[in-house]
């Protein structure tokens, strides 16, 4: 258990989790069809969703050796989280449009990961404390 308390203290470990992640969307990105039931709009909360936890990840790899943040640090972060969502999220879609079978260039899509973005700003300052209380207990 401390070799896995030790790997969360590590901003490279959670830095590795979301280069990881961006191979994953790239993957999922370069997929023809991707099998599933036709629920309307349920790929935006599946977009918010992914977003969330990998900006999540990103977060913590900004912030894991930090002690306690400030509030103006967070919003910091939080801005970044955002604005690298977006800007994941529109080479996500601009890569999707050259996929066969795939449509690209959805708002609606960048918007879901921009919301992604903002989940993982608000969850963050909570993962930090949880991660704090279990990368310190023995």
């Amino acid at each position: 258990m401390e070799g896995i308390r030790t790997l969360a203290r590590q901003p490279r470990f959670w830095a590795f989790g979301y280069v990881v992640w961006i191979c994953v969307l790239y993957g999922v990105s370069s997929t023809q069809g991707i099998p599933g039931p036709k629920i309307p709009h349920l790929d935006k909360f599946e977009h918010a969703g992914y977003f969330a936890a990998g900006h999540l990840v990103l977060g913590l790899a900004l912030t894991v050796r930090s002690s306690q943040p400030n509030s103006r640090r967070w919003l910091r972060i939080g801005v970044v989280l955002v604005i690298v969502a977006g800007l994941v999220g529109v080479l996500d879609e601009s890569h999707q449009s050259f996929t066969p079978g795939r449509n690209g260039n959805d708002l609606g899509d960048i918007l879901a990961d921009i919301t992604g973005g903002i989940i993982a700003a608000f969850l963050l300052p909570k993962a930090w404390a949880f991660l704090q209380r279990f990368t310190s207990s023995r």
